[in-house]
C-alpha cells in the first residue's frame, strides 16, 4: 500500500520531468525522401528548428522547448513539383511524446500526446461557432440597412464577443496551472479594453512557478500599466520630444485639462476622428482645456504631414518609436486611438473619449 501510496505521489513530478519533446510521425502514401520541417516562433515568426527525412512513411523530431507553444509541421513530398509540395499542421507542441497519423497530407493529421494541444481544440471548437455567427451578422447586413436592423444586429454581435470573452476567461480559469492557461489570460482576458480591478485578482491565482515565468512577469507589467491610465489615479508624468523640436513633459501643462490622445498618421480611424478633436479644441481652448497628440509614428515627414493636412493646432509630441514608444509600455497602449483626460490636479477623469458628441463628452468633465 505505502508503494502505491509513494506511486501516486510521484506521479504529477514524472509528468513534469519530461523535459523533451519527441514527435513520432507516420504518414501514408508518401514517398521516401520527403522531409518535414518544424517551425517554432521565434521574435514573433516562425521560423524552422528542427527537421527530419521521411522513410517508410515515417519520421522522429526530438528536442526541446521552454514552455508549450504554437507551432508548424510544414512536409515537402519528393513527388510533387516545387510550387505545390507543401501543405502544413498547426499544434501545440510541448515537452511530451506525441504521435501524429496522416494519410498522404499533413493538414488534416491526428496529434495525440500533447495536453496543451487537446485543450486547445476543445476551446476552438467551441468558440467556433461563435465567431461563425460574428462573421455571417458582418456578412449580411451592410451600411443601407434599416438603422434599428443595423442596431439590433450590433447587439447581438457584443453579446456574441462578450460569450467569447466569458469562454476564455473560463479557460484561463480552469487552467491555472498550465502555460496554456497563462497565455490565454494574457492574450484574450489582458486586450485592449480590460479592467485591471476586474482582471487582476485571476492572475493572483495562477501557479507561483508561472507567475514567476517570464509571460508571467508580463502580464504583471501589464496590468500595472493598465492602472496608470484608470481613471481617479494619478497621470503618471512623462518627457517627449515635440515636433518642432524641444522637449515636452506632460506636468508641464498641470493646472489644465489635458486630453492625451494618442494617434498615428497611418491609423484610418485616428484621422477620421481628427475632425472631432478639431471641434472640440475650438470650442474649449480658451476655457483651460489643452490637447497632447502622441504619435506612434516613425517617420517624422508622415506625422507632420498628417498633422499639417488634418490642421491640428495643438501640442504634438513622439520618439517616433512606433510600437516600441517608451509610452506604449508606460500606459499599455495597445491600440489607437486611444485617449485619457487629466484634471487640473494631474488625476485621470475619464478616457477613449470619441465620436461626433466628443466635445459635450469633454466639457461634462470641465469644471
Amino acid at each position: 500500500m505505502n508503494k502505491i501510496i509513494t506511486l501516486l505521489l510521484l506521479c504529477p513530478v514524472l509528468v513534469l520531468g519530461q523535459e523533451k519533446y519527441q514527435i513520432q510521425g507516420r504518414i501514408n502514401d508518401i514517398p521516401d525522401g520527403s522531409k518535414i520541417y518544424l517551425a517554432t516562433v521565434v521574435d514573433g515568426k516562425y521560423q524552422n528548428t528542427d527537421s527530419a527525412l521521411v522513410k517508410g512513411g515515417k519520421f522522429q523530431l526530438n528536442g526541446k522547448v521552454e514552455h508549450p507553444q504554437s507551432a508548424l509541421l510544414v512536409l515537402n513530398r519528393q513527388d510533387a513539383p516545387s510550387a505545390n509540395n507543401r501543405d502544413s499542421y498547426t499544434f501545440y507542441l510541448e515537452n511530451s511524446k506525441m504521435k501524429l497519423e496522416a494519410n498522404g497530407s499533413i493538414k488534416n493529421a491526428s496529434l495525440t500526446g500533447s495536453a496543451s494541444d487537446a485543450a486547445m481544440r476543445q476551446l476552438e471548437r467551441e468558440l467556433r461557432p461563435l465567431t461563425n455567427n460574428i462573421i455571417a451578422i458582418q456578412n449580411r447586413y451592410t451600411k443601407d440597412d434599416p438603422l434599428e436592423i443595423r442596431q439590433r444586429a450590433g447587439d447581438t454581435v457584443r453579446q456574441t464577443v462578450a460569450q467569447i470573452k466569458q469562454l476564455r476567461w473560463d479557460f484561463a480559469e480552469q487552467h491555472l496551472n498550465d502555460y496554456i492557461g497563462l497565455e490565454t489570460y494574457y492574450l484574450h482576458v489582458l486586450d485592449s479594453k480590460f479592467d485591471p480591478v476586474v482582471a487582476e485578482p485571476l492572475y493572483h491565482r495562477f501557479s507561483k512557478s508561472l507567475k514567476e515565468s517570464a509571460l508571467g512577469q508580463q502580464a504583471y507589467a501589464k496590468i500595472e500599466a493598465a492602472k496608470r491610465r484608470q481613471t481617479g489615479v494619478a497621470a503618471t508624468d512623462f518627457t517627449q520630444t515635440k515636433l518642432e523640436g524641444g522637449t515636452f513633459k506632460l506636468s508641464d501643462l498641470k493646472g489644465k485639462y489635458v486630453l492625451v490622445d494618442f494617434w498615428a498618421s497611418w491609423c484610418g480611424p485616428c484621422r477620421a476622428e481628427n475632425p472631432h478633436l478639431v471641434q472640440a479644441y475650438a470650442t474649449l481652448k480658451d476655457k483651460n482645456f489643452e490637447i497632447v497628440g502622441v504619435s506612434l509614428d516613425q517617420n517624422k515627414e508622415a506625422w507632420a504631414h498628417a498633422v499639417e493636412t488634418d490642421k491640428l493646432p495643438w501640442i504634438h509630441v513622439s520618439d517616433l518609436k512606433g510600437w516600441k514608444s517608451d509610452l506604449v509600455s508606460l500606459y499599455d497602449i495597445q491600440s489607437v486611438p486611444q485617449n485619457f483626460l487629466v484634471n487640473p490636479q494631474g488625476v485621470i477623469v475619464a478616457k477613449n473619449l470619441r465620436g461626433e458628441q466628443l466635445t459635450e463628452l469633454i466639457s461634462s468633465h470641465l469644471k
